[in-house]
């Protein structure tokens, strides 16, 4: 009789611990894709800098690889730039436009 209530109870903790919503880290850290980790949900997160968008940036950085670090890392480079370069270039002058009178 013990080892079978043992038993249940185990088997009880393991279908706990798989139940529930996984956070968005834990599904930037997975191999599976999730829709809800697109464009607009890291958009708004960008939008507010919250430590969730600082958190996913810093681990999307060394896990470009994960497939829910895609939507991460483009809407980083496009609201920072992927090369860091100044408009203008590194000299300082000012780019111009030739003149083709």
């Amino acid at each position: 009789m013990q080892k079978v209530m043992l038993s249940l109870i185990v088997i009880f903790m393991l279908v706990l611990s798989g139940c529930g919503q996984q956070t968005p880290m834990q599904k930037l850290q997975s191999n599976e894709r999730y829709d809800d980790m697109n464009n607009a949900f890291w958009g708004k997160e960008q939008e507010g800098n919250t430590p969730l968008w600082n958190t996913g940036v810093n681990y999307c950085k060394g896990h470009s690889e994960k497939p829910n670090c895609a939507p991460v890392m483009e809407i980083y480079v496009i609201s920072n730039g992927s090369t860091k370069v100044p408009a203008y270039g590194t000299s300082g002058n000012t780019l111009t436009a030739p003149d083709f009178k």
